[in-house]
């Protein structure tokens, strides 16, 4: 869905105003309405990327993440020197005025077959495992909290 945001704010409300392609709508801080493409001069907005508009992150080592895809295990582990991170980002999301948290990992993998299992790997509840060391935790905790952009504070 190509999203676009205009070079100038709204004259009445001074949000961004967006134009939506696909429902063919302008939206402001004020105002929805309906606008075919052939009505709107393009030129005057910026297409707004696909991908995730990160506002804050902080990266952080961990233990270990594993995940299963059906018929690997896939690892990244301290102990075999991988160097797993976790990285804990704010992503805004203006169109619809929300922030959301994401976890993203990364480090070097590699693949076990499994091979001491008990159960159906179809029945597992689980297929990702995280393992954070406790002192890592405290920080990801003072991130989420110093750095929240819904909070007054963390724009000061």
């Amino acid at each position: 869905m190509p999203l676009y945001r205009r070079k100038f704010p709204c004259a009445v409300c001074g949000q961004d105003v967006y134009y939506d392609t696909v429902k063919q709508t302008i939206k402001c801080g004020c105002v929805e309405v309906h606008a075919p493409l052939e009505k709107v001069d393009l030129s005057q907005f910026v297409r707004v990327p696909k991908y995730a508009r990160h506002i804050r992150k902080a990266e952080f080592p961990i233990d270990s993440i594993s995940f299963f895809d059906g018929k690997f295990m896939h690892i990244s582990d301290q102990r075999n020197k991988e160097d797993p991170h976790m990285v804990v980002s704010f992503i805004n999301y203006p169109k619809e005025r929300r922030v959301q948290v994401r976890l993203a990992f990364h480090g070097r993998f590699h693949k076990e077959k499994l091979s001491y299992n008990t159960k159906d790997p179809k029945d597992w509840k689980e297929k990702v495992w995280i393992t954070i060391p406790i002192e890592e935790l405290d920080k990801i905790l003072q991130f989420l909290q110093n750095e929240n952009p819904m909070k007054l504070a963390s724009w000061m």
